[in-house]
């Protein structure tokens, strides 16, 4: 799991507002739109978030996976190491 992976989990554990899209991947992690699509499509093959079918552009919800974890008290230091569990 890469930094902008971890990154995006935490924010999903702190309660993102919305669908979560690569658009707004792209736009929040500061990377290419490829890049954001290919970080979804990862965390979507592991299990973690789930694709929404249907939809125009990617988008994705967290899975049963992430149901009962907590957001990791290192996520406010801005350490991309904080979620360890995956």
């Amino acid at each position: 799991m890469n930094d902008r992976q971890r990154d995006m989990l935490n924010r999903l554990l702190d309660g993102f507002e919305g669908k979560l899209t690569s658009s707004k991947w792209a736009t929040i992690e500061k990377c290419s739109p490829h890049t954001a699509l290919r970080d979804i499509q990862g965390l979507v093959d592991q299990g973690i978030l789930t694709k929404d079918q249907g939809a125009e552009e990617a988008q994705a919800t967290p899975s049963s996976r992430l149901d009962g974890l907590t957001r990791d008290p290192l996520h406010a230091t801005g350490d991309p190491q904080r979620i360890q569990r995956f």
